[in-house]
């Protein structure tokens, strides 16, 4: 039953993609993306919830097949607690992002297609265990997103969607890169991860410019650029920020809360994996970049006047959260990162996709003065759903941003106070600014609330409709149980997290040969007995 459950979830919104093209009718094809990206999700969340309350014990979902054999290339899938997670989160997020462009019109059917590749390449890059195949499916993501954002987009779409192909252009070539020297330093070669586990490849000393350097120092290197690039760190965001100021609302919902947090998993899984001393030594850098990162996003956020320059702090105060962890080096605040990206992928959802539907109604929304009309002022349901995505971002108790934070900061304090430190102001700067945004867009004076038929216009057209609350009704209630009940995921990514980092823990030392009878050894016994 589970022999090609991996290949089936992968590549349903595939198929879905190409059979919708060949549907007469835009209902029918609208139909068709909708039921394939759904069929995928349900196979997703039926791999996590064999996983829930199982731990270590869980069943393993893998396949196997030789791909190309002369060159050691493997069709190899596998999942653990911490790619369970990522796989939940996208099958949660793409069919509500499906239902968001339900009533497109034009070009509605590039559309659908394009997220349903990008959902599958997405899932490909999760579950990959070739570092061949999982380049393969890192490299067609960047695909979708340049025709999502460059068809459908604002007015500045083309430059933003170009500068997005240049920056995914660089960050495939960097990790092309990092792969193949990871490949041939190995003998015999090979791109199977598991091959690879704890560096188990030669660590040659290659010469750049004259300079001595080692091979997996620069491996390393190159990883880190190629991850920097497509996840939003500072400084290198300015792009994504561009991108997600020109991008329809539910294509920088697929890039920010699904397509972000699979490539911080990627790069925690190879660089925990593969280079394990080399990660020791660049803990100190990656955390002090996630420190940067979240203090920056929350300082900048507060002299924000655009809905979307808000929205991709938000996303760069989320990587800095999980580089802070990273760098922490410690079992909570790596479970905190993965149940903190799951979190604030449905946060962002919520915060973006409701962006999109009131930009829709309201062209010139911007922030606005606490004297100054509002035309949310009063709306119950779109009030709701800021409300409850913005306190989870925050960190609020009894959502699920709380319990991933606290375990995030708390693995932060083991390592130094000062992380707590400047990630607890760093949040505070954001519920200040958030909570101001809410208070002026929400709570102030209503636009013609002199004027009792502008007053009542305003309050219908505000509102979410039923087809609205509908898609966004499984994203707070996922918010709310989250935050009230966390064991289930928790039990899920402990197991995995606390496997991948007992990978940086040094290999024990192989015992000492047997020596010939009456020869000398200057083995200490002591030593010997103890197995160092």
């Amino acid at each position: 039953m589970t022999k090609l459950m991996l290949s089936s979830m992968i590549l349903a919104p595939l198929v879905g993609a190409i059979c919708q093209t060949v549907v007469s009718k835009p209902a029918g094809a609208r139909i068709v993306a909708f039921l394939s990206s759904v069929f995928s999700a349900l196979i997703g969340v039926f791999i996590f919830l064999k996983g829930v309350g199982q731990g270590a014990n869980a069943e393993a979902f893998s396949e196997q097949l030789s791909w190309i054999g002369s060159y050691a290339i493997s069709y190899e899938l596998s999942v653990d607690g911490v790619s369970r997670i990522g796989v939940l989160l996208i099958s949660v997020l793409f069919p509500v992002l499906l239902a968001s462009e339900w009533r497109r019109e034009v070009a509605g059917r590039g559309l659908n297609g394009l997220l349903l590749i990008l959902q599958c390449a997405l899932l490909g890059t999760l579950c990959a265990q070739d570092l061949f195949l999982l380049f393969f499916f890192w490299a067609l993501s960047s695909i979708p997103t340049f025709f999502l954002v460059g068809v459908w987009g604002g007015e500045g779409r083309e430059s933003a969607a170009f500068r997005a192909l240049v920056v995914s252009a660089a960050s495939n070539a960097l990790f092309f890169g990092a792969l193949i020297l990871t490949y041939y330093s190995r003998d015999p070669h090979s791109f199977l991860i598991r091959d690879l586990v704890g560096g188990q490849f030669q660590d040659r000393i290659i010469q750049v410019v004259g300079v001595d350097l080692s091979l997996r120092g620069v491996a390393f290197t190159l990883l880190c650029l190629s991850m920097a690039l497509r996840a939003p760190v500072w400084p290198l965001n300015g792009w994504f920020s561009k991108l997600i100021d020109e991008a329809p609302a539910s294509v920088a919902v697929a890039i920010s809360a699904a397509g972000v947090p699979v490539a911080v998993q990627t790069f925690a899984r190879l660089s925990h994996l593969l280079f394990p001393t080399v990660f020791l030594d660049f803990s100190d850098s990656i955390l002090a970049v996630g420190v940067v990162s979240v203090l920056v996003g929350a300082v900048v956020a507060l002299g924000q006047r655009r809905l979307t320059g808000l929205f991709s702090n938000l996303v760069l105060i989320q990587v800095g959260l999980s580089l802070m962890a990273l760098g922490s080096r410690s079992s909570s605040a790596m479970v905190g990162m993965v149940y903190q990206q799951f979190s604030a992928g449905l946060a962002l959802a919520g915060v973006g996709l409701l962006f999109g539907i009131l930009f829709a109604k309201f062209p010139q929304l911007s922030f606005l003065g606490k004297q100054e009309p509002s035309p949310l002022a009063g709306a119950s349901s779109s009030g709701l759903v800021m409300g409850v995505s913005l306190c989870a971002l925050t960190g609020v108790p009894g959502l699920s941003g709380f319990v991933g934070q606290s375990l995030i900061l708390m693995g932060g304090y083991g390592r130094s106070p000062m992380v707590l430190l400047l990630g607890s102001v760093s949040l505070f700067l954001l519920m200040i600014c958030l909570f101001g945004i809410y208070r002026a867009l929400f709570l102030g004076a209503r636009v013609g609330q002199h004027d009792d038929e502008d007053a009542e216009a305003q309050a219908h057209s505000s509102e979410l409709n039923v087809r609205e609350k509908a898609f966004f009704a499984p994203i707070i209630v996922a918010m709310v149980l989250l935050g009230l009940y966390p064991k289930p995921f928790l039990d899920v990514i402990r197991p995995a997290a606390e496997t991948l980092l007992s990978s940086l823990s040094p290999p024990p030392s192989l015992p000492a040969p047997a020596m010939p009878e009456g020869s000398s050894s200057s083995v200490n016994p002591e030593k010997s007995e103890s197995g160092t």
